[in-house]
């Protein structure tokens, strides 16, 4: 079994150490150890990353290929580490540049995919703080994201921080990721739902785990809500249910989601009162969601990667 997993980088090379280190140490319990090969994009073409790369490329059990992607933008990277995945490969996983891999992280996703014969799988991804945030922050049911309920449940849609794909729907069907969400993301959301749509097959995997690390210039709320508000701007504007088919019932139900989004976090707010601080900042985090969602009708557009964000 060959699998490629493709990481794409921007001006995080410690965290890409990081994540390499992790990579470095995947076990194997339930599958014989696959061909493994790791490609790494740098968007950023930053000199330090092709360091780092080189010097870990000695280290790491696993051969590592270090490119380069000018033109700027998250789907062009992504495509580009598509661009660089042999034919005879047959997975791909992708997971990002902020994330640390558990060591049975591609076993699990490798034994889902084949138990439930499925055609992508998607992992859970749990949050690691770099300071000690105040205690709503903390919160896994804040913070943790949750696409799934048990391991094989069907989904519409995952995300490439925790993914494994399996290779003919690149090859075969010409999948790629959309370049109009370059700059504002929501480019892996529209990708897996165009599979979902087609007819093809995204099941969850609990058991295979990735963390992710927030820097300590993230851990407050204004940054958290900032962020609810950009998905719910996505859910909308990078939905192909909406900007493809314009489809009267999808539209609906994103529309009724607003209300349920908003009514759920207002809710959600009343707890303030028995002083469930968690609760509250979750209840505005659904409402922001929703307000987002609101924008996203109304066509606004928020560019969240082209500004340049130093860690």
């Amino acid at each position: 079994m060959k699998v490629a997993i493709c990481i794409c980088t921007y001006r995080r090379p410690e965290g890409l150490r990081r994540l390499l280190r992790s990579l470095g140490n995947l076990s194997f319990k339930e599958n014989k150890i696959p061909c493994i090969r790791i490609i790494v994009v740098d968007n950023d073409c930053n000199k330090e990353t092709e360091d780092i790369c080189l010097e870990m490329g000695h280290w790491l059990r696993w051969p590592l290929k270090y490119v380069q992607e000018s033109e700027r933008g998250i789907s062009q990277a992504r495509n580009k580490t598509i661009s660089l995945v042999p034919d005879d490969t047959d997975f791909i996983a992708f997971i990002d540049d902020d994330e640390e891999a558990d060591p049975f992280w591609l076993d699990m996703l490798l034994t889902v995919q084949w138990k439930f014969n499925a055609d992508v799988v998607t992992g859970k991804m749990l949050v690691k703080f770099e300071n000690n945030p105040k205690n709503w922050m903390s919160a896994d049911n804040l913070i943790e994201y949750r696409i799934f309920k048990r391991t094989g449940q069907r989904v519409m849609s995952a995300r490439t921080g925790n993914s494994l794909i399996c290779c003919d729907l690149i090859k075969k069907y010409g999948f790629r990721f959309n370049e109009k969400f370059s700059l504002t993301g929501g480019g892996d959301y529209d990708f897996f739902m165009r599979i979902s749509m087609s007819g093809f097959k995204i099941v969850g995997a609990s058991e295979a785990v990735v963390y992710a690390w927030m820097p300590k210039e993230r851990s407050n709320l204004k940054w958290l809500w900032k962020r609810w508000f950009i998905w719910g701007i996505l859910s909308v504007s990078a939905n192909p249910h909406i900007y493809l088919k314009h489809s009267c019932y999808h539209i609906f139900l994103c529309g009724f989601g607003i209300f349920k989004w908003i009514g759920h976090g207002t809710l959600l707010i009343f707890k303030l009162l028995s002083m469930d601080r968690v609760a509250f900042a979750r209840g505005i985090s659904y409402i922001v969601f929703g307000l987002g969602r609101i924008a996203g009708f109304l066509g606004v557009s928020c560019e969240q990667y082209k500004v340049i964000e130093e860690e």
